[in-house]
């Protein structure tokens, strides 16, 4: 299996407004997407049908190789997601929280919830309810989260929001370390494009629902490079040197 994720002409609306249209893609394994948009471009939907948190209102996309609805679903607890703002029980410790999450998924190591603690450095936090934790903080749990199952694939919408400079670097390279060692997919939304730059392999642009570029990350630098051309005579030439 090359791709992990494929959808053909799939559209989405809410109440009457088209928010995706004949969107069609396919993720290589192994390759850091970062989808770019405008607030409103359809990102988050985009991940939400491929979470099944949504359904779309016509087309296909299969999932690990998966494409009944029963295998999607089964495909679904291998991919580790972090879409919008993490909903955790705010009463209860981090700790405990990924405890669930654990039962939910069938992970019955019990070491994996403080795993997941240490390795988002929230290792010292794991016993205090989640209310307590500031945004930072509830992201790296959003993350932790996301790793409990260790997915092969990872769909992240705006994992570096509300962290600080140092964090955004931290959780940066623990992801493209995870990709180096683990081999993982990953798709991820920022508007950080400076730090998406640092990490994307490969860039898929949304605008008004549609898809209107795809390209890798070496072909953007290439078009972006900025230089100064100057056309002069051979003798002007001379001069000038």
């Amino acid at each position: 299996m090359t791709n992990v994720f494929t959808c053909s002409n799939l559209n989405k609306s809410y109440r009457g407004k088209k928010v995706l249209e004949d969107v069609s893609l396919a993720l290589e394994k192994g390759r850091i997407y970062g989808l770019v948009g405008n607030n409103g471009a359809g990102k988050t939907t985009l991940m939400r049908l491929m979470m099944g948190l949504s359904r779309p209102d016509s087309g296909e996309l299969t999932l690990l190789g998966e494409s009944t609805e029963k295998g999607l679903m089964s495909a679904r607890r291998k991919i580790g997601a972090f879409i919008e703002t993490p909903i955790y029980n705010g009463m209860v410790s981090g700790r405990r929280n990924l405890e669930m999450l654990c039962a939910l998924y069938g992970v019955k190591d019990k070491q994996v919830p403080q795993e997941m603690l240490n390795l988002m450095g929230l290792g010292t936090r794991g016993g205090q309810p989640v209310r307590h934790y500031s945004l930072g903080q509830r992201q790296r749990l959003g993350l932790a989260g996301s790793f409990v199952m260790d997915p092969e694939f990872l769909v992240l919408d705006e994992p570096l929001n509300g962290l600080d400079p140092s964090g955004v670097k931290e959780i940066r390279e623990l992801l493209l370390q995870r990709q180096r060692e683990k081999g993982n997919t990953m798709l991820v939304s920022s508007h950080n494009l400076a730090q998406l730059n640092l990490l994307a392999t490969d860039y898929i642009f949304l605008h008004k629902g549609r898809i209107i570029r795809e390209i890798t990350a070496e072909e953007l630098a290439a078009q972006c490079k900025g230089y100064l051309s100057l056309r002069v005579k051979a003798g002007q030439a001379r001069a000038a040197l």
